[in-house]
């Protein structure tokens, strides 16, 4: 199975319009390849590129009140890389946008399982944090690794979509965030085209903070358009778990030292509150979790790295697997681990496997902070 041996790797660092510009230009084509991706998807639901970016127009309107910094440095990702920022916001708002069109998406996100190790379960007493990312396949062509250095704010260094402004990451505090895919009967609830912000633009709120609680409280605050799950760590050995949807949130906490979450709601609360139609989709996210979590828990007082790295390996029931290699998926599409990451977030790295159902060699980047 073809896959990819390397993403690109760029560095940017400035005020917004300067970190955008450079972003911008160093990420063109993998920009170009993000928005080669998302056109036909769009248009495969009915609803014309012209349409998508007169809805992302509205976005921008939106992150400007949001986040002014964020809008500035969108709108100069787009001349950076020679596209419209309308453009730039349809790859950051895709799940908002594909709600509008004619044809609902089977899928509204990605897919992922994510996991955090206490420092009391690892072999050097940092705190480890992964997630694999399942996502479109040909994302591959798509992603890139940044480290940012602001102006103003901490440096951070993230796994993007070529023209996001956030994904996964770490900022220079040690304070770590993945995402996965969550889907409720919540979802259900819009009455507006433009109800909340795009989960890129929280999530980058969410690594410009010093301290967990504050980055916690910026998803609690945030407008949510959808349902999310996001997995925060801080550095000094607290975790947390939050299960959001556009109403409420849920949280979790490490049990014995581990946090593992997939794609459905396990919270007490969550499983009474909501219904759970994401698992009509990503039924396997069941036993996922429980994969993972057998591996961290067989290994506990002596996980690494690289027992996360086993973990997120896992190829059990293939291709209903932790990782999974390219497979059709609802609505015809074809979905596959785009990549592994793992965060030691006690000493700032980010190890990075592409396409690990290809057998690609992980490569670790270290977070540089701000003088």
């Amino acid at each position: 199975m073809s896959g990819v041996a390397s993403f690109p790797y760029i560095e940017v660092e400035g005020d917004p319009e300067g970190i955008g510009l450079s972003y911008g230009k160093q990420a063109m084509d993998g920009i170009h390849a993000s928005l080669n991706i998302y056109r036909p998807v769009f248009e495969n639901m009915g609803m014309t590129w012209d349409a998508a970016l007169t809805r992302a127009d509205g976005f921008i309107q939106q992150l400007q009140r949001f986040d002014a910094d964020q809008a500035t440095e969108l709108r100069a990702i787009a001349r950076g890389a020679g596209v419209k920022p309308q453009e730039i916001m349809a790859v950051n708002a895709r799940t908002d946008i594909m709600y509008g069109a004619p044809e609902k998406p089977t899928a509204l996100d990605d897919g992922c399982t994510g996991a955090i190790a206490m420092p009391e379960t690892t072999a050097d007493g940092h705190l480890i944090h992964g997630q694999n990312w399942d996502w479109r396949s040909d994302c591959k062509n798509s992603v890139v690794i940044v480290q940012r250095r602001p102006r103003k704010g901490p440096a951070t260094l993230n796994l993007f979509e070529a023209g996001t402004l956030a994904r996964c990451g770490i900022n220079e505090h040690g304070i770590a965030l993945t995402a996965n895919f969550l889907h409720c009967d919540h979802d259900n609830d819009r009455s507006d085209d433009h109800v909340g912000v795009p989960s890129p633009f929280v999530r980058r709120q969410v690594l410009s903070n010093h301290l967990l609680a504050d980055a916690a409280e910026a998803i609690m605050r945030a407008p949510r358009s959808f349902s999310n799950n996001i997995m925060l760590s801080d550095a000094i050995g607290i975790a947390v778990n939050l299960e959001t949807t556009p109403r409420e949130f849920y949280w979790l906490k490490p049990t014995d030292g581990l946090l593992v979450h997939a794609n459905h709601f396990i919270s007490a609360a969550g499983r009474a509150r909501v219904f759970d139609s994401g698992l009509g989709i990503t039924a396997d996210s069941l036993y996922r979790e429980d994969r993972v979590r057998d591996v961290l828990e067989q290994a506990r007082g002596q996980i690494t790295v690289q027992t996360m790295l086993n973990a997120f390996a896992d190829d059990f029931a293939s291709p209903a697997a932790v990782n999974r290699p390219p497979t059709s998926g609802p609505g015809g599409e074809e979905s596959a681990t785009v990549a592994t990451i793992v965060m030691d977030v006690s000493d700032r790295s980010m190890t990075v496997v592409p396409t690990p159902y290809s057998q690609s060699e992980p490569m670790t980047y270290r977070l540089t902070k701000n003088p």
